[in-house]
């Protein structure tokens, strides 16, 4: 995906929420330099923390296009969204599994949360070699489905080439492993 956003080259922007939902973050990363061009966040209101529902699509949409305009980023910049992370928990797979198999497991194990009795959740997970052949280590976060549906939905109308959703605990594990920073 990197090579793509690299060819394309506006470089790649994180939009992030704050873990309290209070703040809006967003930072313009060169994808050929590794450098930020440019960072900035804008408060925020309107969401509850609890079930992360969208009480205020409208001002969500006109935040994100404040945050785009005041950082002179190109709207056609892709965009890296990331949540705070909502229910994070590592699990032991069986190995072979299939990738229908590993998110049916992943989803029944959510499931299990009472955070999830009345909504479906939307899930994001990595593995974690960590040289067993008896078992796939897999940390794994589930965010709710609908409040992930408000927020790409206003990310849709606003035009924006979403090339990727991330909770931020296994985004922060990607980005750990990618870059060789910790091991597997």
């Amino acid at each position: 995906m990197l090579d793509l956003i690299k060819r394309k080259n506006n470089g790649v922007v994180t939009l992030a929420f704050s873990p309290d939902f209070t703040r809006l973050e967003l930072v313009w990363i060169n994808t050929e330099s590794g450098q930020i061009i440019n960072a900035g966040y804008i408060p925020i209101s309107g969401i509850e923390v609890a079930s992360r529902e969208i009480l205020h699509r409208e001002a969500l949409i006109e935040g994100i296009q404040s945050l785009f305009s005041e950082l002179d980023v190109p709207m056609n910049t892709p965009v890296a969204l990331m949540l705070p992370s909502f229910y994070t928990r590592l699990i032991n797979l069986p190995p072979g599994l299939s990738e229908v198999d590993i998110e049916n497991v992943l989803m029944s194990e959510a499931e299990r949360s009472v955070v999830f009795k009345k909504e479906e959740p939307a899930l994001d997970w990595i593995f974690l070699d960590v040289a067993d052949e008896e078992n796939m280590y897999c940390a794994y976060s589930a965010y709710p489905s609908t409040a992930l549906d408000e927020v790409l939905s206003a990310i849709k109308e606003l035009k924006l080439k979403l090339c990727s959703v991330e909770c931020h605990i296994t985004a922060l594990v990607k980005g750990l492993l990618a870059t060789g920073t910790v091991q597997d």
